[in-house]
């Protein structure tokens, strides 16, 4: 058989923290680097997540062999919980990784896979005779973060999602940089590498962090807000470590950021004692006085339902933010989410909240992803021979190619997006449009909707959620008899056009409509075909709202048989 070498970016790139799923393929074998989810946006309404179509790798299943995992942020592991039944192979992934997998099944009360296996940096694993895989540590704002080296046929690539260099964390933990210059020296074939801060020139540390927070926190009078991913391990751990520091009680409000902390504690990454200070309730505060608290809550891109949002529109229940207190936003708005923290900052200000954030000057954050200067520094350690940037919009993959076109030793930069990139035995390097491959042009997204998975090119259901969210709904119900004849006036309902009590006079103008078109086409005293009889009471119905309540809302008829 033809040796080969396949790469399919299923997610991961083309966005920021988007469905990370990268295929590594050969002739014998497939791995699947993370599973991971996205938020909505806009266009699909009422939907919890997205995640990526797992077509291709079901019709493939005989040659699926693995899943890696390379941390765990939800925007790598979120998927797994609805995906992994439709691909059951083995599960790789590091002991804190696997700890927040758990979790999450359990929370999600799903089957948790039995065939895993808990990984260690620094050891090969064989797939098959050539194909293998090792995890290497490099650093990130979560515990036991990895780059995948792969061995596949006689070809070398390693596969670096999320990193930055910290040589001052908070976390335990160091890049592996010996492994990564014997990976350099070894003539590495291909790096594919994250570029979400690729427009960032340098990165402070994590302590440089802990150091401005603290300051923050001692110019503080009354209680202290802090928001952050639930998944910022480090953040988390830190602001511990300040409260201690300055005998603050620290009130964890979200269930995510306490299963994220109860994971590190298993984990042995943050200190029991630490944690058991904690109150995971408001009535867990006893008397203690707003001048000695820390709010810890997710929230930091403004997301609706998360803790700190909630907590700006007075609406967690014993938690209240007074005039003098301050939110320290220990984080940095994801492009597209920056009307929403903005606004969040704006309900904080105008209960006199004093806001500390990024826009007023506080350097309380520290991306968890490279900036210019690590990805300079990591192309010269690596040396490879192609660079494939992933993990970031299309314009922070250009980015990266800037930056290797501005280096002395350059060198050639591939960007895949909905596309895969091929390597043959003649070493012949290819890029092809999924449109290419039957099964990778119908490989797409899926909304998960409840206990649904929806196509997300099934675009009727999110707009008619849309068409009823914009311009409200309108019920019609009328009772017939066997022989068709109407027997009671017409029922009239609607949602989100106002007061019902206001829309009486707009219902009665619906009525006399709806009497006046049924009488026009022979309905007024039997009805012989029901689906031409609903299609006239409704343009009736719904003419009278756009006439006299300005909006087309979406009409549905119903005829009762009694």
């Amino acid at each position: 058989m033809k040796k080969y070498m396949k790469i399919i970016p299923l997610g991961g790139v083309g966005k920021i923290g988007y469905r990370n799923c990268t295929v590594y393929e050969s002739q014998d074998s497939i791995v699947v680097v993370d599973m991971g989810l996205a938020f909505p946006e806009g266009a699909t309404p009422g939907i919890d997540f997205t995640i990526v179509d797992t077509n291709y790798l079901e019709k493939n299943i005989k040659k699926v062999k693995a899943i890696v995992i390379t941390h765990g942020h939800f925007d790598h592991i979120g998927g797994l919980v609805h995906m992994w039944q439709k691909v059951p192979v083995k599960l790789y992934a590091m002991p804190f990784s696997m700890e927040v997998i758990k979790s999450q099944f359990d929370y999600k009360k799903a089957k948790m896979p039995t065939d895993y296996e808990l990984m260690e940096f620094g050891k090969e694993y064989k797939i098959d005779k050539n194909f293998s895989f090792e995890m290497v540590q490099v650093m990130h704002s979560i515990p036991q973060s990895g780059g995948v080296y792969f061995k596949i046929n006689d070809k070398k690539v390693f596969h670096i999602s999320d990193y930055r260099f910290d040589d001052a964390p908070i976390l335990p933990e160091r890049t592996n940089y010996k492994r990564l210059e014997e990976i350099g020296n070894d003539k590495l074939d291909m790096l594919l590498v994250d570029s979400t801060s690729a427009f960032s020139e340098d990165n402070p540390t994590e302590t440089d962090v802990k150091e401005n927070t603290l300051k923050a926190f001692q110019e503080a009078e009354k209680a202290i807000a802090i928001c952050c991913f639930s998944s910022n391990v480090s953040r988390v751990l830190m602001t511990l470590q300040l409260a201690e520091m300055l005998d603050r009680k620290v009130v964890v409000l979200g269930s995510s950021l306490q299963r994220m902390m109860e994971s590190a504690v298993r984990t042995g990454i943050i200190d029991a004692k630490l944690v058991e200070k904690v109150a995971r309730k408001t009535e867990d505060v006893g008397n203690i006085g707003r001048e000695k608290l820390i709010y810890l809550g997710t929230g930091s891109q403004g997301e609706e339902m998360s803790a700190m949002a909630r907590l700006a529109r007075d609406e967690l229940r014993g938690v209240r933010l007074k005039e003098g207190d301050v939110l320290v936003h220990s984080a940095t708005a994801i492009p597209g989410n920056e009307d929403s923290v903005w606004d969040m900052f704006e309900l904080m200000a105008k209960k006199g909240v004093e806001v500390k954030a990024r826009h007023n000057g506080y350097k309380i954050h520290a991306s968890g992803h490279a900036s210019r200067k690590d990805l300079i520094r990591m192309f010269h350690i690596m040396k490879p021979k192609v660079i494939v940037p992933i993990h970031g919009t299309t314009q922070h993959m250009h980015e990266v190619e800037r930056i290797i076109d501005e280096q002395t030793h350059s060198v050639p930069c591939t960007i895949a997006y909905r596309e895969f990139i091929q390597i043959d035995e003649e070493n012949m390097l290819e890029v092809h449009d999924f449109n290419e491959n039957k099964l990778l042009k119908e490989t797409g997204e899926f909304a998960v909707d409840g206990a649904w998975q929806i196509p997300l090119e099934d675009y009727f259901i999110f707009r008619q959620r849309k068409f009823m969210h914009e311009e409200g709904a309108v019920f019609i119900s009328m009772a017939l008899n066997k022989a068709g004849m109407i027997v009671s006036q017409p029922s009239i309902t609607s949602k989100g056009l106002g007061d019902e009590d206001k829309l009486k006079e707009v219902y009665t103008y619906a009525l006399t409509n709806i009497y006046r078109q049924m009488k026009a086409n022979n309905m007024d005293r039997a009805i012989k075909d029901i689906e031409k009889a609903r299609e006239v009471v409704r343009i009736a119905g719904r003419r009278a709202f756009i006439q006299h309540r300005g909006k087309k809302p979406m009409t549905v008829v119903d005829f009762v048989k009694i």
